[in-house]
């Protein structure tokens, strides 16, 4: 008989814990309180000198019916000023008995809606709890409950196994510290081999309450007046949990909040619970100052002195030798309280200092040098419900049953058999259990993409029906999950449209969930999580506009009529740098109040960009397309107007430049082959020949099954130059492209975990990056003579210097361009009230932690605050003369005729300020620059940390180093040659892209004059060869003296930084690159360095490649 999932129980100080084995969240978070109508005897024991059969109501009759008359949880402390209420658990022990009973009831039946006896259970235990207590649980479960079996297991051990799940972790071991702080008490807990190390734990009396106390006391010392005395407890608590942080140093933190208030200092807004009216409360040094308690606990208390690094420091010290080194390197966080950003780093730091001094020491005492001792403090992402976590995977185990004490032992022994729990240490086992949720989760990741698939079609009615099973399937998530409230109808429908649809399905009756299903509630809220993301994306970027109109119904439906929490876009624009105003729509309409005469390509017999090449009846007969009353009867400038309600227009706002056909079936044929239209394609749209030429080459090189190399190798060495570059645009698209075509997800925990063979590459990456000069054939020559399996081959290596080039090209132009991450992947979404999550990249990744990573300000590139590069130059008169110097090229006698335009240009754009303005300030607002190109992660890890420090960014220096010489091996003809040998076809797709690249059209910068245009190729070329100077490479017969003509002292230092360190660009330095250029045209110059960048590492790579 197959025997139903184990109920684990985790009841802790502030919250309990409670779900099924196997699943990877809780089903139930809810505090562990109760609320009961009578007083309870102070002894807190049982009135009752035996436990009666729970379903033979005998304690109901012994007792009282008044006995059934309580609350627990939420329910309780929202009644707790009609009742009484009770906090069973104290400080990690259980306080009173008959309301745990009574807890353990209502968790059980109401909550789990479970038959006990046809369960095991498994409930957690704090460290040194008593052999008596663990007698009275064993009572309770076996007579009251009477389940099938019991285990009673140690928190600390059960952290330790949810700790695996972490990418710092490079053993499973069951031997570690355990730093484990909820609600009511932190402990610190030695684990040798799955025992617990009872006579060095310690005890901490500082936890989540004597933080939130500590907000409280803070707020109320500063005269915070408007904090409602009843909400007072509840405001410290969230801003504890919403805007606290650990800081590295008290001092420093103390003199940032003094010299920028407005940066650091936030404001709480909230609601007073009695009167409904809103108040707002100043948060400063409460934000750092709350969880420095751990680390200078003085601050809070003179009755408690010890910082929290010493005290682990003295735990592990306690403990027998040979278990200290494994100790220290795998100190284990656990619980909510140990959740503050930078907390694991600050610990690891403090703890490693009081190491090394303690060695110092005894270096200078013994005179002989120690072994350094290897400091390691683990953080995960199921850090919060480690314990719960780590009991779903034990219990999940087959071995498990093995270890449980059964409801016949007791009848037979007594209580007594629980006095000792045998230990569990089958690694195995957990290591299955972790295999067998990976699959689940891919199998699950790949049945949503085929659901979604239904979307990619051109069909309407296709579409439909796919829009249709997909709500379908988010219901039955929702439905699913019994801690969500009930939902409620918001419309009735008419029939036939895919929104009414989803308003019939949204509205229907409840149906009660099968028993069976209920254990699978938490899995059904990760998925129900991944679905809402890919909703988001599709109803912001799909260029289908009945797609996005129901999705955003959908969205707004579930906002209103249930409790779940919506993600939200955290930028309303593909690029930091660009508003949306200036970026194409997705649809052939245009919703902006000013035609711009783009000049058209030379090898296109239309414009792009033309607002009359695309048949506004074809629009009016396509079902997709969003009802339009503007009347477009008159002359093409007609639809070129914002009609007065045109916020009904900018309810599906995708842009405000008109895409034609042409522009418009490039993204849904992009759109429809790969399920998503990337931000980075909406901004290369502004060259939409380049793109479909770049679109194939990339495939080429990355995605399609060509050369030797395996798919999941090729996009792992991309993520590995994408980090190198700090590009999390680029590692998160990687990443998400490495892990849905069967990559190893250990090798995302860092380089140490994949290959050596994909390790010893590392080398070449950093030097092509940061000083390709500098690479020799002698690096080529020990790549291709490694170890048997190691090796490589010149195949092999070619479509490595490919890779490598593409991505370096690549990171330069996404950076350049300030490109926002995708709205489904971490950075590019939130929720209501700021707070962020990992995105869907991760969502094969167990061993991912999502957390914020602030780069150090010496990172950044200086622009002088807007005046750029610490340069004066008159951007406008320099534009000027940069085009008259580009007319005298040709002989012109325009130059009159060309600033004329200019300023008229200028008028132009004055006369267009007003209603840019209002549009930016609804939604389109760019952002600060300290959110411009964020790494949200640790890129560090895929980077060899020994070749890092030793191979640094450097500038060519051409007395020092020797120059590449075009002459003597290029592109076109040599490179292009070796591509096509080992990858037939891509060589010449390059040379294609080289060529678009560089001559998109002779007219891409700068407006045209009458009959006249500007030919700015001199231009073009010298942005293009300085380019390729600033990294070694020269071409002789190039007349590099014009280069100052037409570059000027910003304009350098821009392509000199966006070449070498692209992640140092920020919006001021987007505003300021020496001479004045629309979006588009500074996205065209980025498009030049970007690609001279990557010719150039592919002349160094294959160069070297073909002497060998």
């Amino acid at each position: 008989m197959t025997k139903l999932p184990v109920v684990v129980m985790d009841n802790g100080t502030g919250y309990t814990k409670l779900g099924f084995s196997g699943n990877n969240e809780p089903s139930f978070v809810f505090p562990t309180a109760i609320c009961t109508r009578e007083s309870v005897s102070s002894s807190g024991r049982p009135n009752v000198s035996s436990k009666p059969s729970f379903l033979s109501s005998n304690l109901a009759s012994k007792r009282g019916i008044e006995d059934l008359d309580f609350l627990i949880g939420d329910e309780a402390i929202a009644q707790a000023k009609t009742m009484a209420l009770n906090y069973p658990i104290r400080h990690g022990q259980i306080s009173n008995w008959d309301h745990m009973e009574r807890f353990w009831e209502q968790s059980i039946f109401k909550y789990l809606r479970c038959e006990p006896e046809d369960h095991y259970f498994l409930l957690t235990e704090p460290p040194l709890n008593t052999p008596e207590n663990r007698e009275m649980t064993a009572e309770i479960m076996f007579e009251s409950f009477n389940v099938q079996g019991l285990y009673i297991a140690v928190q600390a051990v059960l952290a330790l196994a949810a700790s695996w799940t972490s990418n710092k972790v490079s053993e499973q071991t069951l031997t570690g510290t355990v730093v484990d702080s909820g609600d009511g008490v932190t402990h610190v807990i030695p684990v040798a081999e799955g025992y617990v190390i009872g006579s060095s734990i310690k005890s901490v009396p500082i936890a989540g309450r004597d933080i939130t106390s500590f907000v409280q006391n803070l707020l109320r010392e500063r005269g915070e007046t408007n904090i409602p005395p009843e909400d007072s407890l509840r405001i410290a608590e969230a801003i504890k949990e919403d805007y606290s942080y650990v800081c590295p140093d008290i001092v420093k933190e103390f003199k940032k909040y003094d010299q920028e208030p407005d940066k650091y200092f936030k404001k709480y807004e909230g609601i007073y619970s009695v009167t409904g009216k809103s108040y707002t409360v100043d948060v400063g040094f409460e934000r750092f100052l709350a969880p420095e308690i751990f680390f200078n606990p003085e601050i809070a208390s003179s009755d408690f002195l010890t910082p929290l690094p010493e005290i682990v420091d003295t735990v592990i010290q306690t403990s027998p030798i040979d278990v200290r080194r494994g100790l220290y390197k795998n100190i284990v966080l656990s619980g909510g309280s140990t959740m503050f950003k930078g907390f694991d780093k600050r610990l690891q730091r403090d703890i490693k200092r009081v190491v090394d001094k303690r060695i110092q020491d005894s270096e200078v005492a013994s005179g002989s040098r120690a072994t350094p001792m290897e400091v390691n403090v683990i953080s995960h992402k199921k850090q919060r419900h480690a314990v719960w976590f780590g009991g779903s995977l034990l219990a999940s185990t087959g071995e498990f049953y093995n270890y449980c004490h059964t409801k016949a032992e007791y009848d037979e022994y007594g209580p007594s058999i629980c006095r000792h729990n045998r230990v569990f240490n089958s690694n195995e086992e957990l290591i299955e259990s972790i295999r067998d949720t990976r699959a689940k989760q891919l199998q699950a990741c790949r049945q949503r993409i085929a659901l979604f698939k239904g979307l990619q079609v051109e069909s309407f009615e296709d579409r439909a029906l796919a829009l249709e099973k997909i709500i379908q399937v988010v219901k039955s998530f929702i439905r699913s999950s019994s801690s969500r409230s009930s939902l409620s109808p918001s419309a009735t429908s008419n029939a036939t449209s895919p929104t009414a649809v989803m308003n019939t399905y949204i509205a229907e009756e409840d149906i009660e969930q099968p028993e069976g299903e209920k254990e699978q509630d938490d899995e059904y809220s990760e998925q129900l999580f991944y679905y809402l993301l890919t909703i988001l994306r599709l109803s912001v970027t799909c260029p289908y506009a009945d797609v996005r109109q129901t999705f955003k119904d959908l969205l707004n439906v579930l906002k209103e009529t249930t409790s779940i929490s919506i993600p939200q876009p955290r930028h309303s624009s593909p690029s930091h740098f660009i508003s949306l105003y200036d970026i194409f729509s997705l649809e052939s309409t245009v919703s902006c109040n000013q035609i711009v005469n783009y000049p058209r390509s030379s090898n296109l017999s239309f414009s792009p960009w033309s607002t009359s090449s695309f048949s506004l009846q074809n629009e009016e007969n396509d079902p997709s397309m969003p009802d339009n009353n503007t009347d477009t009867s008159n002359n093409s400038s007609t639809i070129n107007t914002i009609p007065e309600n045109h916020h009904s227009v900018y309810f599906d706002f995708t842009g405000g430049r008109p895409s034609d056909e042409y522009v418009r079936q490039m993204m849904i044929k992009t759109y429809t082959e790969e399920g998503r239209l990337f931000n980075l394609y909406r901004i290369l749209s502004f060259f939409p020949t380049f793109f479909e030429t770049y679109h194939v080459t990339f495939t080429k090189i990355i995605k399609a099954p060509l050369g030797p190399l395996h798919r999941t190798w090729k996009t792992y060495i991309g993520i590995m130059v994408a980090a190198e570059q700090r590009c999390q645009y680029l590692v998160s698209i990687l990443k998400l492209d490495f892990l849905y075509n069967g990559g190893n997800p250990d090798w995302l925990k860092g380089i140490e975990h994949v290959p050596i063979k994909l390790r010893n590459i590392s080398g070449l990456i950093l030097k092509l990056a940061r000083q390709p000069w500098s690479l020799q054939s002698e690096d080529v020559v020990e790549l291709l003579s490694g170890d048997l399996g190691d090796a490589w081959s010149k195949g092999e290596l070619v479509q490595v210097v490919l890779i490598i080039g593409t991505i370096l090209g690549l990171s330069s132009y996404i950076l350049g361009c300030g490109i926002t991450p995708e709205i489904d992947m971490s950075g590019g979404f939130c929720y209501p009230g700021g707070h962020t999550k990992g995105g869907i990249e991760n969502e094969l990744d167990d061993s991912h932690s999502h957390q914020d990573y602030t780069e150090s300000e010496d990172m950044l590139f200086s622009s002088d605050n807007g005046i750029g590069l610490g340069v004066s130059i008159d951007i406008e008169e320099t534009t000027k003369e940069l085009i008259s110097k580009l007319k005298s090229k040709k002989n012109s006698t325009l130059k009159e005729q060309l600033i004329e335009s200019f300023e008229k240009l200028k008028l132009n754009n004055n006369e267009e300020e007003q209603p840019r303005k209002e549009l930016k300030q609804s939604s389109f607002e760019l952002p600060q620059s300290k959110e411009i190109n964020s790494v949200y992660e640790d890129l560090q890890r895929f980077i060899d940390p020994e070749l890092n420090e030793a191979i640094k960014l450097e500038t060519f220096d051409s007395s020092q180093h020797q120059e590449f010489m075009l002459g003597e091996y290029c592109w076109e003809d040599h490179g292009c040659d070796l591509a096509n040998y080992y990858l037939p076809g891509i060589g010449d797709d390059l040379v294609t892209e080289f060529t678009e690249a560089i001559s998109i059209t002779d007219w891409s910068i700068f407006h045209p004059i009458a009959e006249e245009v500007v030919d700015t190729s001199p231009l073009r070329y010298a942005i293009w060869h300085y380019t390729q100077k600033i990294m070694g490479v020269t071409k002789e017969d190039y007349p590099y003296t014009d280069i100052p003509t037409f570059l000027n002292e910003r304009t350098s230092r821009y392509l000199e930084v966006l070449c070498m360190s692209p992640h140092k660009i920020q919006k001021n330095d987007w505003c300021n690159i020496g001479i004045s250029l629309r979006p588009e045209e500074k996205c065209h110059v980025n498009l030049l360095i970007a690609s001279a960048r990557k010719q150039a590492i592919l002349c160094y790579g294959l160069s070297l490649i073909s002497e060998v």
